[in-house]
C-alpha cells in the first residue's frame, strides 16, 4: 500500500507491470502476478531516487528496457535491467509531457520539446513550442496540449520541416 496519495502518471513495461509516479517523486510498480501489491524498486534508497521532484510522466521504452520519468526537477530514467536510476542531461529544468513515436522519445520542457533518439541517446531541442502538459503522437503528427496556449497538431513533427496548426477558443 502506498503512502502516496497522489498518483500523477503511468505506463506499462513488456512484462506487463504498471509503473506510477507519484506527487512526492517516487516510482512504484504493480506485478500482474501480485496486483494487490504496490512495490518500489531495487535502488529506491539511492541519491538519484531520491532527487526526482514530482513525477510529471512516466514512458516505456522498449528499446533500452527503461521507464522515462519526466519531473519537475528534469528528466530522469529508471533502468529495468540494471534496476538502477539515472539523470538526463536535457537542456530544461523541468519536463513535463513524454511519448514516443518513431524510436524517439518526445519530453516537453520550459525551453521546447526535447527529442532524444532512442538507439544513440543522443537529443536536439525542437524550439518555437511552449510548454506541454501531453503529448500524443498520431503517426507523423504530434498532437501537444499547451499551457494556455490552446492545442497544437504539428504535422511531419520529426522531420526538418513541421506544419503547425494551433487550436483555440474563439
Amino acid at each position: 500500500r502506498s503512502t502516496d496519495s497522489q498518483i500523477t502518471s503511468f505506463c506499462e513495461d513488456a512484462q506487463g507491470r504498471i509503473w506510477a509516479g507519484s506527487v512526492t517523486g517516487r516510482l512504484y510498480f504493480i506485478h500482474p502476478n501480485a496486483p494487490a501489491a504496490l512495490s518500489v524498486p531495487k535502488g529506491y534508497q539511492s541519491e538519484m531516487a531520491k532527487s526526482i521532484d514530482v513525477v510529471l510522466g512516466l514512458v516505456y521504452d522498449p528499446i533500452n528496457d527503461f521507464v522515462w520519468i519526466s519531473a519537475r526537477n528534469g528528466l530522469y530514467y529508471y533502468d529495468l535491467r540494471h534496476y538502477s536510476y539515472h539523470k538526463y542531461p536535457v537542456k530544461t529544468s523541468s519536463c513535463f509531457g513524454a511519448c514516443i513515436s518513431q524510436d524517439q522519445l518526445v519530453v516537453s520542457g520550459i525551453g521546447g520539446l526535447n527529442v532524444i533518439d532512442l538507439n544513440s541517446l543522443g537529443s536536439r531541442v525542437m524550439e518555437g513550442f511552449p510548454s506541454c502538459l501531453s503529448l500524443v503522437p498520431d503517426g507523423d503528427t504530434l498532437w501537444a496540449g499547451a499551457y494556455g496556449r490552446g492545442l497544437y497538431r504539428v504535422d511531419n513533427f520529426l522531420t526538418d520541416h513541421p506544419e503547425t496548426t494551433i487550436y483555440t477558443e474563439k
